[in-house]
């Protein structure tokens, strides 16, 4: 188990500079590995990244990752060192927004089957991401209609009541042109 914050958001590049504001190296691995300190690595094609936290590695000794095959993305020795993040992608021909999140893990086992907690500094570093989250993509309650699944009523039509985190222009774009929220 670990922290994570879900939202349909299109201003990834605010959160991105609070990282790197926070001492992150940003980690882009499509549509080649990057690792760096500046927010020419952050690109509209590619919607995946990880904050990495150098001193999170500096306490196991670790150098940031020089490709992808070092940092082996959620496994390993970089484990309790990063921040997964991303964009919310658009899809314009589908009428779609697909959600994305922050996700930190909670530890990880070392070689020797050592637990070792994820570490403070990257916990603060994780809450200060979510804060400027809520404060771009506030929580909203939203209305869906969907077919029940449930005994009592079977393929009927019910509404759906749900709060997500959504930024201002892309709930008009759910309320006003049709567009639907995918995962």
């Amino acid at each position: 188990m670990g922290k994570q914050i879900n939202f349909w958001m299109g201003g990834f590049q605010t959160v991105a500079q609070t990282a790197l504001d926070c001492g992150c190296s940003i980690l882009r691995c499509t549509p080649s590995f990057r690792c760096g300190a500046a927010m020419d690595i952050v690109i509209p094609q590619c919607y995946g990244y990880y904050f990495y936290l150098p001193e999170t590695g500096a306490q196991k000794g670790l150098e940031p990752p020089a490709d992808e095959a070092a940092f082996h993305f959620g496994t390993g020795a970089y484990r309790n060192t990063f921040i997964e993040a991303g964009f919310s992608a658009r899809d314009d021909a589908r009428k779609q927004l697909c959600r994305s999140r922050l996700y930190t893990g909670t530890g990880a086992f070392d070689g020797a089957g050592v637990w070792f907690p994820r570490p403070q500094c990257l916990t603060e570093v994780y809450n200060r991401l979510v804060r400027v989250v809520k404060k771009l993509a506030p929580r909203t309650e939203l209305t869906d209609f969907r077919t029940s699944m449930k005994d009592g009523d079977y393929l009927q039509t019910v509404e759906w009541r749900h709060k997500e985190y959504i930024t201002p222009a892309f709930l008009d774009l759910k309320l006003s042109q049709g567009y639907r929220l995918v995962l």
